[in-house]
């Protein structure tokens, strides 16, 4: 399994409201699943799966080891 985290994105500045986006492989499913973040004054305002924004050429991903890592 991979997992990535994009950098965090600032949506609306008048609001404050930062989001990011997580994404996975898994050897039975090798295409990038992805799950949208949005947050405010450290709040959660959505969580999203496949959400279209994650797509952005513009955002960065990195390893993200601690989300493989996860019991669940």
């Amino acid at each position: 399994m991979k997992a990535e985290i994009s950098s965090v994105v600032l949506l609306n500045p008048e609001k404050q409201i930062y989001a990011y986006c997580t994404r996975t492989t898994e050897r039975a499913y090798p295409n990038w699943s992805y799950i949208g973040l949005g947050l405010q004054h450290d709040m959660i305002l959505y969580l999203k799966k496949n959400d279209y924004r994650c797509h952005d050429k513009r955002l960065r991903y990195h390893a993200f080891p601690e989300l493989r890592n996860m019991k669940y």
